[in-house]
Order: structure tokens, then sequence, then C-alpha cells
């Protein structure tokens, strides 16, 4: 009946149609037909005309940002989701704004940016507690637990996910609360509570499995597959790992990533190197399809940018273009009119002719420069691309591209490669007493020190907030250690000058070898400069092999 009533794909749409329109992007977006989902939803934008209800065009850009997401087009989605609350009024709007501060928040987690997240999820929290959706508030305090978990918090988390629990119950949705039950069974398994998961986890299953999503039933099917492994049993682990690999294919990649490795791992720990080859192939061919999608994201960023530049670079031909036309004309009417008034003001038309041809040298001369201009600005556009703008560090997308290339030459000479993860050890006070200008003052001034102390064929990169990541070639676990300790002694030694003054600063380091799969070196890494927060902070400390074993789950 949509079908009938709304015609084809990229017809012209009336106002009329779109309320139907926005349902059946919807209907699409579930069902994983997101390049029909993403024409129906430009529709709808396109239904609402040039001056629409803030609300309806709130909920349009939304729309359009949750299939971006899905599609793992986080940095899009970002943007249409910031672009939709700019259209809302907080007093009006409070649960529209709760579910976009939601969305931006869960984008985040998508990105692994944890700690930037719960902030947007506290707001969302302060906003639709204002009003009576307690199906919504259920899940941002579900939400907030996951972050809170990831954040190395379980009890915290579990307490939260049992408050979100109690109030799925009374808005009367059992397949809310039963998902908040299934990221209660995902703690328990990573903490290793293996008696309370088991009585969690297959009830958690049983309520999800008639209306669960694609992405949440994957996960937890694999957190299952988690807990049977580490109980030893690895034959049952792997028949589920299989069930959910059927689920996430082609529907939720960082869950199948996460599978395809469990599988090739459980294989080779059961002797069975032919489909553990198998797995790794496939794993090795959706990581190489996500970093391509990730690289033509980019080059269409850089293509956008480019662009612009080149309509501005039109624009500015023409109308010197226009000025030069004019001038030519002018020179003319100058030369007819001292023609008629004869030979007496020859002297003049010649003054008049030098100043006109002075003037279009002018004009020619600006157009060259302003060409030339525009070119190191695409130039530079390239350059910014790979680079942290605070810091001058790699950014996050520039280093794992950059690392990918330097661990297979590492891999290809046999040679050693170690990562280290830093953390600077209490930022956040700073922040808290001195402001955010004076905390970028210490991250730019940290950074700089950091990238002299090292040499200049390590990779430094910036990973989020104050965290620090650095990849060294031909140094194994060890010498990373001694050289971390020398950086360490020299901050000791000497303070980082602010507008604040003097500032003496510390950091904690996890130190990691890098293996096959570089995202598990990060995790170990992580781990190990977590226990070293918890041990009292200014610490180096190396990753142990647990550190390596420990699986997480992104549910």
């Amino acid at each position: 009946m949509l079908d009938e009533r709304l015609g084809q794909y990229g017809q012209s749409a009336r106002a009329a149609d779109a309320p139907l329109l926005r349902l059946r992007a919807e209907i699409l977006r579930g069902l994983g037909r997101y390049d029909e989902a993403i024409i129906d939803a430009g529709r709808y934008l396109d239904a609402l005309g040039d001056d629409p209800d803030p609300g309806e065009q709130s909920r349009a850009l939304f729309l359009h940002g949750t299939i971006a997401a899905e599609q793992n087009e986080f940095a899009d989605a970002l943007a249409y989701f910031h672009e939709a609350r700019a259209a809302l009024n907080e007093d009006l709007h409070a649960n529209e704004l709760a579910r976009i501060y939601n969305a931006i928040a869960v984008t985040q987690v998508f990105g692994l940016n944890h700690e930037r997240a719960r902030p947007y999820y506290e707001r969302a929290l302060d906003l639709v507690r204002r009003g009576d959706n307690l199906a919504l508030q259920s899940t941002i305090l579900g939400n907030l637990a996951s972050v809170v978990a990831a954040l190395d918090d379980p009890d915290e988390a579990i307490n939260l996910f049992e408050r979100a629990m109690a109030i799925g119950r009374e808005a009367g949705g059992p397949a809310l609360w039963a998902t908040h039950l299934a990221n209660i069974c995902d703690i328990q398994v990573q903490n290793t509570r293996h008696e309370q998961a088991l009585e969690t986890c297959p009830k958690a299953l049983e309520l999800l499995q008639p209306s669960a999503q694609p992405r949440v039933l994957s996960g937890l099917t694999m957190t299952i597959g988690d807990l049977h492994r580490n109980m030893g049993q690895p034959e049952r682990a792997l028949s589920l790992y299989q069930d959910a690999l059927m689920l996430a294919s082609g529907q939720v990649a960082h869950v199948e990533d996460q599978l395809l490795q469990r599988l090739a791992d459980i294989h080779q720990e059961l002797g069975q190197a032919e489909q553990a080859g198998s797995y790794l192939r496939r794993l090795l061919a959706l990581r190489a399809e996500l970093q391509e999608r990730e690289r033509r994201t980019t080059v269409e960023e850089l293509e956008v940018h480019y662009q612009l530049e080149q309509r501005e670079r039109e624009i500015e031909l023409l109308r010197l273009q226009g000025q030069l036309q004019a001038s030519r004309l002018q020179q003319r009417n100058t030369w007819l009119a001292a023609m008629a008034i004869g030979l007496f003001l020859v002297t003049v038309l010649a003054l008049v002719i030098l100043r006109s041809h002075y003037s279009h040298a002018n004009l020619e001369d600006a157009l060259s420069e302003r060409n030339q201009a525009l070119e190191s600005a695409i130039e530079r556009v390239g350059e910014l691309a790979a680079l942290d703008s605070l810091t001058g560090l790699l950014n996050r997308r520039a280093f794992l591209a950059e690392a990918e290339k330097t661990i297979a030459r590492a891999v290809k000479d046999g040679r050693p490669i170690s990562l280290a993860l830093g953390d600077l050890d209490d930022f956040k006070q700073i922040n808290d007493r001195f402001g955010h200008p004076i905390g970028d003052q210490v991250l730019k001034a940290f950074a700089q020190r950091l990238r002299q102390a090292l040499r200049s064929d390590d990779l430094v990169c910036r990973w989020g907030g104050e965290e620090f990541i650095c990849l060294l070639p031909n140094v194994d676990q060890d010498q990373t250690v001694n050289l971390l300790e020398r950086i360490q002694d020299a901050l000791s030694a000497e303070s980082i000058t602010t507008a604040a003054g003097e500032l003496k600063i510390q950091l904690t380091f996890g130190v990691a070898a890098i293996g096959i799969d570089l995202d598990q070196s990060i995790l170990a890494a992580d781990r190990a400069m977590y226990r070293g927060k918890q041990a009292g902070r200014n610490r180096i400390v190396a990753a142990s092999p647990a550190d390596y074993r420990r699986q997480s789950s992104s549910e």
C-alpha cells in the first residue's frame, strides 16, 4: 500500500506524503535496506518545503543521521544529529532533544569515544526526566550504564542497568528491560562472574529472541559464547559464535569483526588450522572493506572541500573577468571621446591608455595570485586531514592507516614493534581548576615534548582527550618501557609553562607488543594502563599475557 501511494523511489514528493515517507524510510532502515531508506529520507526532507516545521525538520535530519550511523559513517551521522539538535527549542522539545543527545552519544560509543559519550548521555537523561516517557528514560539510562561499564566500573554499571530495568518494566516494554538484562550478562562474563552469568544470559536470550534486532541478538549470542569458552567448553562456544555470525554478517560490522577473530582463534586452539585460516581470510577481507569505506569517506570529504574551493575560485574568476571587460570598454570609450575632441587631447589620451594598461595588468596579477592561494589551500586541506587540530600530532584515522603499513613492514622483515598508550594523570582536575584553555595549553606542550623525545620514524597520535598512543618500530616491549621511563623523568624534572603558571604533570603508560591484531594490542595496552592508574598513577605497566587473551564485547 505504501509503495502504491508513494510511487517509485526517486520521484518527487508531495507535502502530504511526508509522514508516509518517514514511515517507509524507518521500515527500510530496520530491514537493513539502507540505500532505499536514504532515498526516502531525502524525499521526506524535500517534502517539508522551504520553511519546514522545526520538529519535522529535526526528525528528518535525525533519520538521516541514524541511517548514516548504522552504516558506520560516523562523521556524517554526528553532523546530521547536531543539525537536528540546533533546530529544536529545549523548553518545547525536551524528549526530542533527549533522543538526539542519546544518538550523539551512541555514535561516539561506536567510535570508541566512551568518555566523550558520557556527558551526552547525562544531558539526555536530564532532559527526558522532565517528561513522562519512561521507555526513553530506561533506554538512555541503560546506554549510560554501558559507558560506565566500558570505563571499568562494573558494579556501578550493573546498578544503573537494574534501575533501567525497573523503569523499563514500569513502561511495559519487555524487550527493553530484556536488553538491559543482556548487558548485565555481558558485564558478568567480562568480569568472570560465571555462576551469575549462567543464570542471567539464557534468560536474556529467551526474552530477546522473538523481537530483537540483529545487532542486539548477535552481540548477546557472542557474549554467551565467550562465557562457555571461558568455562573450558570450546565446542559449545564455537557453535554459538557461528550462530552469532549468521546474525551479524553484513549487518553489524564491528560484531562481525570480533566473531571472525574469535572463530579463527578457537579453531586454532582446537588444532583446525584450515578452518582458522578461512576465518582469518574473511576477517582480513572485512577489515580491508571497512578501511576502504573509511578511505572513500575521507576522499569524499576532501572532494567536497575541493569542490567548494573550486566554486569560489570560479566565482572570483567571473568577477575579475567582469572587471577586466569593464576596463576594456572604458578604454575604448575613452579612446573614441579623445578622437572626437581632437589632436590637442592626444597627450591626455596617451595617459588614459597607459592607466588602463596598468589596471589590466593589475587585474591579471590579482587573478594569478588568487589561483596560487587556492592551490596552496587545497594542499593544506590534505595535510590538515591527517593531523589533530590542537596538538599537531596524527589524528586517530591517520594513525591507524600509517600503523597498518608500519606493522606490515615489521612483520615482513621479522622486526619487533611495540605500542604505548599513555594518559595524563588527574588531567580533569586541571580543566576543573584552571579551565579548558589551560588544559589545552598543557596538552599542546606535552604533545610537543613527546614528539621531540621519540624518533622520527615513530608514530605519535592524540588518541582522544588526554590519551596519546605511540607506535615504535624496531623496539621490543622492554626497550619501550626504558624509553618511556626517560620521558617520565623529563616530565617530572621540568614543569609546563601555562598562562596559569608552572604546572607539573604526570602520566601513566600501558605498553604492549604488536601481534597480528592491532586492535587487540591496543586493548592490551589500555588494560595495562588502567592497572597502572589503579596502582597509584605515574607508572609504566607492560601488558601481561592475560591482557592479550581477554576479549571485549560491544554490547
